[in-house]
């Protein structure tokens, strides 16, 4: 589960939330992956303009619902893609981008004799 998505199931707090992106926000953005680093700043974003009282709580729910649903797509585009690669000794590595950093997964795959 993401951080965005445990805030929204209130199983993280708004402060952990804000914690958590500031100190992974250089990870992020080493990621060099335009697209998530964009969702990144929206999210920060939306968090100052909060903090403010720009927004008001249904509407930071409304955008962070909003950035969640473009991960979503975003994920399973880049998950089809680098899907397909084999790498060496018959070992798949999927690796999934999202806003909360990379989760890798390593798939042995069983050649067909």
């Amino acid at each position: 589960m993401s951080k965005v998505e445990g805030f929204l199931n209130s199983a993280l707090s708004l402060a952990d939330l804000e914690k958590w992106l500031v100190e992974n926000m250089q990870a992020i953005l080493d990621l060099k992956d335009n697209q998530i680093i964009s969702l990144a700043h929206d999210v920060n974003g939306y968090l100052i303009q909060y903090g403010e009282g720009i927004l008001d709580n249904s509407e930071l729910i409304d955008q962070l619902e909003r950035i969640l649903r473009i991960k979503s797509t975003l994920i399973q585009n880049q998950c089809e893609i680098q899907s397909n690669s084999v790498g060496a000794k018959g070992t798949t590595i999927v690796t999934k981008r999202n806003l909360l950093g990379i989760e890798t997964i390593r798939r042995d795959v069983v050649a067909a004799v």
